[in-house]
Formats: structure tokens, sequence, C-alpha cells
């Protein structure tokens, strides 16, 4: 694993609260240079905090946002430009383009926020956020977190301990199921005995928990809330108005309110960026001086 960033060693709970309101502006209008910019800013967002190894999934991500891109068209044929047709007459607009290319940029975005908030939100931090709220769901939701990887470790283990080469193939498959089933049956039993022997549910419990909240943490907390409001203040006063159908009519640079919410917009999702650059060039300044 990649060597942890300084946002990751921000509180879970601010980190929780920054993405989930990244997520949010995504969704929050249509205009396509907002759009645009939470694209990009969402792309290098990914990159600064899971690594420039997810450059290679940027191929796929291009197809899917392509393929929505250029759907939308084809089943939505409303509006006043008339760019083809095709099938005999059905018509392929410009606006119905622009509109599909604006979803899928908020899609995209989102898959890559979805990324970000993987690396950010470990089940050891999810534990910590839910465990005093609601103990039992945050247990259960930090078991399926860690099931898929588990059991693809523990059936990569079976076929490794009984490989036959002459067994078939469907005959194989239910073999290991049948021996996974039993697995996690098993362990399932074991984990109820030893969580009941350690009076799980019982009483009174204590936390403990390795996360403090800091005066950097309540600084990026504060920063945060103030873009996302004046954000939400803009669109409120049209700044993020946009219209494709039937004709394309959208916010211009001579609104103030539209100004204001995209540089907001680029600074909120810069936070991250912002704080692992800044101490990657202490560090990097620091190790010059030694």
């Amino acid at each position: 694993m990649d060597r942890e960033t300084a946002f990751e060693k921000i509180n879970p709970i601010i980190c929780f609260i920054y993405i989930i309101g990244a997520m949010a502006l995504c969704m929050f209008t249509m205009h396509p240079v907002a759009c645009c910019a939470v694209l990009v800013m969402s792309l290098l967002l990914y990159v600064n905090v899971c690594g420039r190894g997810v450059l290679n999934r940027l191929p796929l991500l291009l197809v899917v946002y392509s393929i929505l891109s250029l759907s939308n068209p084809l089943f939505n044929t409303k509006g006043e430009t008339i760019l083809f047709t095709y099938f005999g007459g059905r018509e392929f607009t410009l606006e119905a383009l622009c509109y599909g290319m604006m979803l899928s940029a908020m899609f995209v975005s989102v898959l890559m926020l979805f990324g970000v908030y993987h690396r950010l939100m470990t089940s050891d931090k999810l534990m910590y956020i839910f465990g005093g709220l609601a103990p039992g769901v945050s247990l259960v939701l930090s078991m399926v977190l860690r099931l898929v990887p588990h059991y693809g470790n523990q059936i990569k283990k079976i076929n490794t301990a009984r490989y036959i080469k002459q067994e078939g193939k469907y005959s194989k498959v239910a073999n290991v199921m049948s021996a996974m089933t039993t697995w996690s049956l098993e362990s399932g039993i074991l984990m109820a005995d030893s969580m009941k022997c350690r009076g799980y549910g019982c009483g009174t419990r204590g936390r403990f928990s390795i996360y403090s909240i800091k005066g950097k943490d309540i600084a990026v907390l504060i920063l945060a809330v103030f873009l996302f409001a004046s954000v939400l203040i803009c669109r409120v006063k049209g700044g993020l108005d946009a219209a494709f159908i039937p004709r394309i009519k959208i916010s211009r640079w001579d609104n103030i309110y539209f100004v204001m919410a995209i540089w907001n917009m680029i600074l909120y999702l810069a936070i991250p960026i912002v704080i692992n650059v800044t101490e990657a060039v202490k560090w990097h300044i620091l190790r010059l001086k030694d």
C-alpha cells in the first residue's frame, strides 16, 4: 500500500463530512463550466489521494463517459439544433448531446470520488465514527467491508490446498463452494462465541480510539463548511442555473454568483490536494536540511 497521505491523518469524522460534501457538489448543478471544473478537480483529487497508479483506469473512465454521453441523444431527441438524422428521420440534437455530456461528467466525477472515499474511509475509521451511535450496525458494516477480500483470499487458499488436475471444472467449483460454506459457518460460530465470552452487548461498554480532534481538523472543517455553504447560497441565487431543453440557457461570467460558485467549488475540492502538497513540500525541505 502507498504511504499514508497528510489528509488521511485528518480526523475520520472530518474526512467523512468532506467526501459526502464533495459528492453533493457534483450533483448540485448541470452547468457545463461547473461540471467541467468538478470533473477536472475530482480527477486531480483522485490521483493525489490514491496515487498515480489510478491513471491506468482513465481509459475505462473515458469509455464510460463516451458511452453515457452518446447514448442520451439516442433516447432523447428533444432540442432545437439538429446535428444529423438517422434511422429514417430520427433526430440527433446538440442539446441532448450536451445534456448527456453533463450527466456523464457528473457520474464519472462521483465514481472517482468513491475511489477517494474507499482510500480515506477504512473499516476502523467507520467503526470510530458510528461505533458510539450504533455499535451493532458499525460492527456489521465493518464485517461486510472485509467480507469480499477475506472470502477471496480463503477461496485461493482452498484452491491451492486441494488442487486436483483430473477434477472437472464444475465439480471443482461445487467442492470449493461446499468447503467455503462449511468454513464460513464455522467462522461465524467461533466469532459469536468469542464475542459472547468477551461480553459484547452486555451492560455498558467503553470505547478506545487512536483518533482525536485537533485544531487543524477544526480549521479544515470550518473551511469546508464555509465553502460548501457559499456554493449552496450561490446555487439558490441562480448562479449555477442551466437548461438544455429546448435550447441551451446557462449562467454567464457576468453573474457574480456564478463566478463565486465556480471558484468555491474548485477551492473545496482542492482542500486535500493543498494539504497533501504542503506536507510533501515540508517533508522534502526537511530531508534537504538533513
